[in-house]
């Protein structure tokens, strides 16, 4: 009698183990749905982390260019090269000009149609507010529909535009001469502009940047 009562003790406590245990065709299904619930979990947490880290460094970008400009807004427009060499800057070719359309209409036709890139980009590119681009494009196109030529080898860095210190003529006239070492016959032709206007452009130039020295 007592070995009886023993052995159902026993056999009543192991009972009471297994009840604690998974049922072995049900834990598969649990620990599936927890990894299901930890993967989309970690994959919202790095979609949302992927989106901050993106806005961070836009905002990172826009207020790079600002200081930039800032910084160099004083310098004479073949000196912002050399001040931006190690940093990425925008060109476009020297052969885009043409008689139709004006210097400024033409860069923004260039970004706009070969490069493809959106006012708000083309604003930041030239500092200029981003309505002034869209008229100046929408203003180019109607007076010049076709492309603009991008044969030349000849590239002009958008940085000199940016600084606002000259106008555009004057910069990319002064750049040319001063930086690429281009005769103003030459440059006359390049940007399809009468000879005497170039050298006015250039006599100008250098008595500005000689009054702020």
């Amino acid at each position: 009698m007592f070995l009886q009562q023993q052995r159902s003790k026993i056999v009543h406590e192991k009972g009471e183990e297994n009840s604690e245990i998974p049922d072995k065709n049900r834990a598969p299904a649990i620990y599936e749905s927890k990894n299901a619930l930890k993967s989309n979990f970690e994959e919202k947490i790095s979609a949302e982390l992927k989106s901050v880290i993106q806005e961070k460094a836009e905002e990172a970008i826009r207020e790079f260019i600002k200081k930039s400009v800032k910084k160099y807004k004083e310098l004479p427009p073949e000196k912002i090269i050399s001040a931006l060499s190690k940093e990425e800057k925008e060109e476009f070719p020297s052969s885009i000009f043409s008689e139709k359309i004006s210097s400024l209409e033409a860069i923004t036709k260039y970004f706009a149609e070969e490069k493809k890139y959106s006012y708000k980009k083309i604003s930041q590119i030239l500092n200029r507010d981003e309505r002034t681009i869209w008229t100046t494009y929408k203003r180019a196109s109607r007076k010049m529909p076709e492309r603009v030529d991008t044969s030349s080898t000849i590239l002009i860095p958008a940085a000199i535009i940016a600084s606002r210190k000259l106008s555009v003529l004057e910069s990319i006239v002064h750049f040319l001469h001063a930086e690429k070492k281009l005769p103003l016959s030459r440059i006359s032709l390049m940007l399809h502009r009468n000879q005497r206007t170039i050298w006015t452009v250039e006599s100008r130039t250098k008595k500005k940047l000689l009054g702020n020295e």
